[in-house]
């Protein structure tokens, strides 16, 4: 899929939503969603890197869905989504409608270029000292 960036492009981000969901809506993703995403992951990039410069390239993915119960017994269409953050905001790199039998509610994940990961860690060990 193309990228498309997610500030100011909503009724491109629902286009692509209804292109990969077609008739799935129950456990998948929708455009609030995939911009509440794009908030929690500029959050917590900010608080691992301390600047928008530096979390440029930070990659964020989920899987849609709620927490379901353990007595579920059947498979769901859920979306995964990845999202990149680039110099002009985030946007969303790759999406697609997936059966899953994971029973978990949406997790983001961060993934961090080794540069990021530096800084992170040295941002970590500055608000502790080892006695």
């Amino acid at each position: 899929m193309k990228a498309i960036k997610l500030l100011g492009n909503k009724l491109l981000v629902i286009a692509a939503l209804d292109r990969v969901n077609v008739k799935c809506c129950a456990h998948t993703f929708d455009d609030y969603d995939v911009y509440n995403l794009a908030i929690d992951a500029e959050r917590r990039a900010l608080e691992l890197l301390g600047s928008v410069k530096a979390i440029i390239g930070t990659k964020a993915s989920a899987r849609s869905g709620k927490k379901l119960p353990n007595a579920y017994k059947y498979a769901r269409r859920v979306n995964t989504i990845t999202l990149e953050r680039r110099a002009s905001g985030w946007w969303l790199v790759e999406l697609a409608n997936v059966e899953s039998w994971d029973k978990r509610a949406t997790e983001l994940k961060l993934t961090l270029t080794a540069a990021q990961d530096t800084i992170a860690i040295d941002r970590l060990r500055k608000g502790y000292t080892i006695a």
